[in-house]
């Protein structure tokens, strides 16, 4: 029996609920209900939710108040009224961070937050507690699909160095495990002893689930399957942060032996997408409203087809970022999950727009297609693609061995990749590791040249 966990959800979060109106769990409950909603209901709920946000943000908004004249047409078609607001990127937001905080806002409800600068344009931002608890109930709705409940004990492979420097310190390293009954490990230390260490506090700790990174994960149930077998049973290991590539889900699947989840989410964006035990990644329609767009063009596409993602938050109210270029790329679809949960689904997501390459002929390749290569790789142990041009590409390698055999094997690699790339000069350059950023998210393919 698990006290700390009874502790948690009999007395901590009741206690939090009544002296600090903390509102998570009752947050995730409406999200729970509205999960079974019909299409055309849950439709509805979002249509009215971005109706008032629209209003919200050309009223308060200094960013949108030059689209005073979509007022008529927000009450009429918010879709079509959102359609013609212009997308924000990233660096638009940076540049004109201040003219997108709501004037009615409280200053002293804001809460500072960045992010890790994964695609080099870390981001400051503002967001506000109803904002943060809506993002956390998203994500607990998914957990309790697989049995978990605010309590339930969690083991922690973490790599973000700004967060990892401050859980570190003593006295909130003691709430993790107190509050949260969490357990913190740094993924920025895998060699073979920390793996063998995180692998002993599993067993030790005993978590209902461990969460974290998909690279860090990897690693760790690669070390499992060939060294040391877990005795202890987990509920689902839960990747997030990065893209989670079919061979990796096999081998933690294998390692851990439960349900693996792929989360998805944005610090400045939320959390997106959970997968059911069915295997669809459901979107939170009731808090962000999801489109795909072409990469060329910012134009809609048809429902299945990937394209950019642009994001429009629902819950954000203090800086809000309407129809925000992300960076990242996906699909949706629409139609009814085994799993009975009505929410539309997220598909065919292949990670960041610049890890999307670019071919001399004209066309484009996703990075996610030299991962699925990566998979049939003995030796190869991490791997980086980086175009600087269309006909100059870089191909990063970190092998197990120093031998001929594993050698021949990236020459084959290699080949493998440039017949995806073709024309290009691709060259091959073997690593003793490959450097994570400080958000500690591993990326397999970089674009640095333009589209």
């Amino acid at each position: 029996m698990d006290i700390n966990k009874i502790i948690i959800e009999k007395a901590v979060f009741p206690m939090m609920e009544k002296t600090k109106g903390n509102q998570i769990r009752k947050k995730t409950a409406v999200l729970q209900s509205s999960q079974s909603l019909s299409a055309a209901e849950l439709k509805d709920l979002q249509q009215r939710k971005l109706q008032r946000l629209l209003h919200h943000c050309i009223k308060h908004v200094p960013a949108y108040h030059q689209y005073w004249h979509l007022h008529s047409l927000i009450d009429t078609d918010p879709y079509a009224a959102l359609a013609n607001i212009r997308p924000v990127t990233k660096a638009d937001f940076i540049a004109e961070s201040a003219t997108y905080i709501s004037a009615d806002i409280q200053p002293e409800t804001l809460i500072a937050n960045q992010t890790g600068g994964s695609t080099g344009e870390p981001m400051r931002f503002y967001m506000d507690r109803n904002q943060v608890e809506h993002y956390e109930a998203a994500r607990w709705r998914g957990l309790s699909w697989y049995g978990i409940s605010f309590g339930s004990r969690c083991l922690m492979i973490w790599g973000n160095q700004n967060e990892l420097s401050k859980i570190e310190k003593g006295s909130l390293l003691n709430r993790e495990r107190l509050l949260k009954n969490r357990l913190v490990i740094s993924s920025h230390r895998l060699g073979e002893e920390d793996v063998d260490a995180i692998v002993k506090k599993i067993n030790h700790f005993k978590p209902e689930y461990i969460y974290g990174y998909a690279n860090a994960l990897y690693l760790v149930a690669q070390y499992i399957l060939l060294c040391k077998p877990l005795d202890h049973h987990l509920k689902a290991v839960v990747s997030t942060a990065e893209v989670l590539h079919d061979y990796q889900r096999q081998a933690i699947a294998s390692a851990f032996s439960c349900p693996v989840v792929n989360e998805y989410g944005a610090k400045d964006a939320g959390i997106l997408a959970y997968q059911c035990p069915c295997g669809s990644m459901h979107i939170s329609t009731e808090n962000a409203i999801i489109e795909t767009v072409s990469a060329q063009t910012l134009t809609p596409l048809p429902t299945g087809e990937t394209g950019i993602m642009l994001i429009t938050d629902l819950t954000n109210y203090c800086q809000p970022r309407l129809r925000y270029r992300l960076g990242d790329m996906g699909a949706i679809v629409n139609g009814s999950c085994s799993c009975g949960i009505n929410l539309p689904v997220l598909t065919n997501l292949v990670g960041r727009e610049d890890s999307l390459l670019v071919r001399l002929d004209g066309g484009y390749c996703s990075g996610h297609a030299f991962g699925t290569i990566a998979a049939g790789m003995q030796y190869l142990r991490g791997f980086r693609i980086i175009q600087k041009s269309p006909r100059q590409v870089q191909l990063m390698v970190v092998i197990s061995e120093q031998t001929s055999v594993a050698k021949a094997e990236m020459e084959l690699f290699a080949q493998k990749c440039r017949a995806l790339l073709p024309g290009a000069a691709l060259e091959l350059v073997y690593c003793d590791q490959i450097e994570a950023p400080p958000s500690g998210k591993h990326r397999y393919a970089v674009r640095e040249c333009e589209l």
